[in-house]
């Protein structure tokens, strides 16, 4: 189902009311060609389940966020994640992702031109028994642990937070950092 507002230059707010109000999107789901900005709000989270989920214009996520695995959430402009994420999914696209609040990386990979943000407070978590791959250049002001596998990051530049390496984890990078290694 679609809706028809004039959505091109109007801000549109999409609430999920309700003690479990959860707004999924199990197909391709797209805004695009739409400078106003999209704002995503309630009590539940938001859910990429399955498809590429794709967004061109500014959008704002402000309740926590799950990529499961064989989806994607596609950036081509800003995308402000404020609750976390849980990515078992695919990132991608060449927009900016700022991720704010308590996120975890179990799967998938963080692909596209574009960049990530771990914001100032932040936190990310990445554990996986195999190896997790971002070709988007990232930025850390929070903290980054990885907990467990391999992390192949092909830009890791512009840190100014702190990254933990647990017992049995990998950082493999192709650039040098600025931040401080725990």
């Amino acid at each position: 189902p679609g809706f028809a507002a004039n959505t091109a230059d109007d801000a549109v707010v999409l609430t999920a009311n309700g003690v479990n109000g959860n707004i999924e999107h199990t197909a391709g789901v797209s805004w695009i060609g739409r400078a106003a900005p999209l704002t995503y709000a309630g009590n539940g989270s938001f859910r990429v389940l399955s498809g590429t989920t794709q967004f061109d214009g500014p959008v704002t996520v402000s309740m926590p966020t799950v990529v499961a695995a064989g989806a994607t959430l596609d950036a081509a402009g800003s995308l402000g994640l404020t609750q976390g994420v849980a990515l078992a999914g695919t990132l991608s696209g060449s927009g900016g992702v700022t991720l704010s609040g308590n996120s975890s990386w179990t799967g998938g990979t963080m692909a596209g031109t574009g960049a990530t943000q771990l914001s100032a407070g932040a936190s990310l978590s990445a554990s996986s028994a195999g190896t997790l791959v971002s070709t988007r250049s990232f930025s850390n002001a929070g903290t980054l642990d990885l907990v467990g596998g391999t992390v192949q990051m092909a830009a890791l530049a512009g840190n100014d937070g702190v990254i933990r390496l647990g017992g049995g984890a990998t950082l493999d990078r192709s650039e040098e950092h600025t931040s401080e290694l725990q």
